[in-house]
């Protein structure tokens, strides 16, 4: 005598259905993860790079600054969070003054073109760019100063700040970078020193 096949039972398709939705939920949750953790690295690295070029950006032009075309010393001012300088960063012949600031997380680069004749420089003429918004140097400062006698007089060095412009001969930069607010251990440091050429002594 032929066997009747027995079709699926209602608790049976449940499951199976069930089965079906977890497995599902469960791809799309590792897939939203995954990205999740590529949108932030991708984040991360182009704040990164960002930074990375800022700091070479900053090098070059403090390494390069030079008086002002109103006359004015090269260095305006040397905070912990805060340069101020003369320089021709567009190699046009022109001396533009440039302030670099960090306010909280994010850097900011501050250009001003020569106005007139005499220059001058108007604020009203500044224009401010964002370079990074990932900055997590925290207490630390983006701007270290030294004079001439680094690094035999560690008593005096670095300066305090804001410091005398006109004993400043070497800058320190450093920045701390992280997309993450609570993983430390992410962070990326970017750390350099600059001699000024205009001002050094021990040609």
């Amino acid at each position: 005598m032929k066997k009747l096949s027995r079709g699926f039972t209602a608790i049976e398709v449940t499951i199976a259905l069930t089965l079906t939705v977890v497995v599902a939920s469960g791809i799309l949750g590792v897939g939203y993860i995954l990205g999740n953790v590529q949108e932030r690295t991708f984040l991360s690295f182009g704040n990164v790079e960002k930074a990375r070029y800022a700091v070479r950006q900053i090098s070059r032009e403090l390494r390069t600054a030079r008086s002002g075309d109103n006359g004015a010393f090269l260095l305006a001012n040397a905070s912990g969070d805060s340069i101020s300088f003369y320089s021709d960063i567009d190699f046009d012949g022109a001396t533009e003054y440039v302030t670099y600031s960090r306010v909280g997380t994010t850097l900011t680069k501050q250009v001003t073109r020569r106005f007139g004749y005499p220059y001058t420089y108007p604020p009203a003429q500044a224009v401010t760019t964002t370079i990074a918004t990932t900055v997590r140097n925290g207490s630390v400062p983006v701007f270290t100063y030294f004079d001439e006698n680094w690094p035999t007089d560690t008593t005096n060095n670095p300066l305090t700040t804001p410091a005398n412009v006109s004993r400043v001969k070497m800058v320190r930069v450093y920045l701390r970078m992280n997309e993450s607010t609570t993983n430390p251990s992410a962070d990326y440091i970017l750390d350099t020193m600059v001699n000024l050429r205009m001002v050094k002594t021990n040609l």
